[in-house]
């Protein structure tokens, strides 16, 4: 249609070819397709003759069906014109198109010792295999957080939590771009440019050497540092760690399952002070399935325990018995200088089994001596068999031996030094003549909690009530790890509990500076086994103030961390230095220590 349109159109003469056109001159006549009129001499060449139409004729737009046939021999003329110039411009575009435009290649090659001179590029045939490639499938660089040093986590790091892959096997190519095929080398005639490399690999700031400290043993082990030396013939030495394994085990983000708060409180002068770290379960927690535990309930008959305290330790136990999970497993020892267990093994919560049980606590006998080490001490070491799996002790006693009376460090030392890790001890006693420092620490030490009434009325409540907020555990073997903003070191407590889905973690510390942003990490473990991990930031200047007792709260729980090691310890030169420290915070903040 444009050539037909085209050669419809009359040509002026002012834009032919002349010399480089091939046309005669009678070709050149043929193209007019109208005489021009002949000019009046008398008539005003901008004025119009409005008695000759032929001044107003369009010959490219004429009608042709009112157009004399012999009109039409030019126009035929010069459409044959038009085809063959119009021939040899399309032979001239396909013999300029027949070869394809070279494709630039660059190949690596190593920093030779003397730099060559650059000569541009050379022209080569890439080898035959080089033409078989298809598209290299992508790799996702990732760098653990987890497995590095907190002087190598610094602020210039971009976190992102990891994202679960899905296996795709090697062999599947990745999608073309071409219409048809897969992606294909380049062709064999191509531009190849050597490029050298001039880089060298990053190091971090450190050398080579340096790098086994990264895989050296945690320092913030549970226990790390409260069994160095505790008892004789307890191997105490750091366990060789799979270096490969952790650094590959896949983490799974925590971020979403946990609500976390900073609040801070300044020093009276300069720019450092306090904060408090809350971390509690999210309402997407729920989504978070309870990991299976073993429960062990151990409860105190002796004459040391009244008649009344007695009845309501055994009246607690029973309201407990029916809030345990389908999953868990229990069983329940009674003691005085001899232990006696309801069960032979851990068994199932059933509701039969829950039923003997009940049974069984309601006609324990009373009386007899106390031996609170031979009563806790076995079940601690011999635990339920299952590292994997936590065992919760709750331990209803006075803490008060008649028989087998240790030292509150020989005794501490001793349970600390036997328990496999996998148990937390949860003391729970009443009215005043309970050994309240014995028994404090000994959940202190063992990842648990104290639970204290000053009243028997008070036992069976309190006991339906703690027993509930360590009933729901969803992530184990917590710990923290500071890397910017804070000390490691003045954060307490020193060894995390488990995280209760009806519990509040808290965090004491200390910064230097209020300009500073702290970042914290912390890992453990849910009912799938799977390490999950939190990375969280704040800047301390934009945090909420807390209360004015924050900073005695932070030096009540390092006096707390100071007087364990006081306990655990039987060197004089420690003792004294320890009780030196103690004495300074407690003159320091005000704080009076009931121990």
């Amino acid at each position: 249609m444009l050539f037909y349109l085209a050669s419809r159109i009359t040509l002026n003469s002012d834009i032919l070819p002349t010399k480089s056109s091939t046309i005669s001159p009678q070709e050149y006549q043929a193209l007019h397709l109208v005489k021009p009129p002949e000019q009046n001499p008398d008539q005003d060449p901008l004025k119009p003759n409005w008695e000759d139409d032929s001044a107003f004729e369009v010959p490219e737009f004429q009608d042709l069906d009112n157009t004399d046939p012999l009109a039409l021999k030019p126009l035929d003329r010069q459409e044959e014109i038009l085809r063959q110039q119009t021939e040899e411009i399309k032979k001239m575009l396909d013999e300029r198109m027949v070869k394809e435009a070279p494709v630039n290649v660059y190949q690596l090659n190593a920093v030779p010792q003397e730099q060559p001179e650059f000569s541009g590029p050379s022209t080569m045939t890439l080898p035959e295999e080089a033409l078989e490639v298809t598209a290299p499938r992508i790799e996702i660089l990732e760098i653990k957080a987890d497995a590095l040093s907190p002087e190598r986590l610094t602020d210039v790091r971009t976190y992102q939590p990891d994202i679960e892959r899905e296996f795709v096997p090697t062999d599947i190519q990745m999608p073309s771009l071409a219409s048809v095929g897969e992606l294909a080398g380049p062709p064999p005639a191509a531009n190849v440019s050597l490029v050298n490399l001039q880089s060298t690999r990053p190091n971090f700031g450190i050398s080579e050497t340096d790098l086994a400290e990264l895989y050296g043993p945690d320092p913030q082990l549970p226990g790390g540092d409260f069994l160095k030396g505790a008892l004789p013939g307890i191997d105490n030495k750091p366990k060789p760690q799979n270096v490969e394994s952790d650094l590959l085990e896949k983490t799974f983000p925590l971020d979403d399952y946990v609500v976390v708060t900073v609040s801070t409180y300044p020093d009276p002068a300069g720019p450092a002070g306090t904060f408090l770290v809350e971390l509690r379960p999210a309402p997407k927690s729920a989504s978070m399935p309870d990991i299976s535990k073993d429960v062990l309930f151990i409860v105190d008959r002796s004459s040391s325990i009244s008649f009344t305290k007695f009845q309501q330790f055994k009246k607690a136990v029973q309201e407990v018995l029916p809030a345990l999970s389908p999953d868990d497993r229990f069983n329940i020892i009674s003691f005085n200088e001899k232990q006696k267990a309801v069960f032979t093994k851990f068994v199932p919560g059933t509701a039969s089994n829950i039923a003997e049980a009940q049974t069984q606590v309601k006609s324990l006998p009373h009386g007899g001596r106390t031996d609170v080490f031979g009563g806790v001490a076995p079940f601690v070491k011999q635990s339920n068999g299952d590292r994997n799996r936590p065992m919760n002790i709750f331990l209803l006693t006075d803490g008060q031996s008649t028989v087998n009376i240790y030292e509150p460090s020989k005794f501490l030392r001793g349970i600390s030094g036997i328990n496999p890790g996998n148990v937390s001890i949860f003391p729970f006693s009443a009215e005043k003549k309970a050994n309240r420092m014995l028994l404090d620490f000994l959940g202190y030490l063992n990842k648990g909690e104290k639970c204290h009434v000053e009243t028997t009325d008070e036992i069976c409540d309190a006991m339906v009530r703690f027993y509930s907020d360590h009933s729901s555990l969803i992530v184990t073997d917590l710990r923290c790890a500071a890397t910017t903003g804070a000390d490691v070191n003045e954060i307490f407590p020193r060894s995390l509990p488990h995280l209760y889905r009806n519990q509040t973690l808290r965090l004491f510390g200390r910064y230097q500076n209020k300009a500073d942003t702290l970042t914290l990490s912390i890992t453990g473990r849910d009912a799938e086994g799977r390490l999950r991990d939190l990375v969280f930031r704040r800047k301390l200047d934009q945090c909420p103030e807390g209360a004015p007792t924050l900073p005695a709260q932070w030096a009540g729980q390092k006096i707390l961390f100071l007087l364990a090691r006081l306990n655990l310890s039987d060197n004089t030169a420690e003792q004294s230095n320890l009780t030196k420290r103690i004495e300074e915070l407690k003159k320091q903040y005000s704080i009076l220590s009931p121990y």
